[in-house]
């Protein structure tokens, strides 16, 4: 169970399939940022 100050609401103007990929995506950016990746980089996932 997730504490609820740590959900957010989704816009009524959002599609479940946009909002199934946030958190992904999240995890994904913050991932980048950690190893400092550039656009220069070659990656393979």
């Amino acid at each position: 169970m997730m504490k609820p100050e740590y959900l957010l609401k989704i816009p009524p103007s959002m599609s479940l399939r946009k909002a199934a990929l946030v958190e992904p995506l999240a995890v994904a950016l913050h991932i980048a940022e950690l190893a400092k990746l550039t656009s220069r980089v070659n990656l393979g996932i």
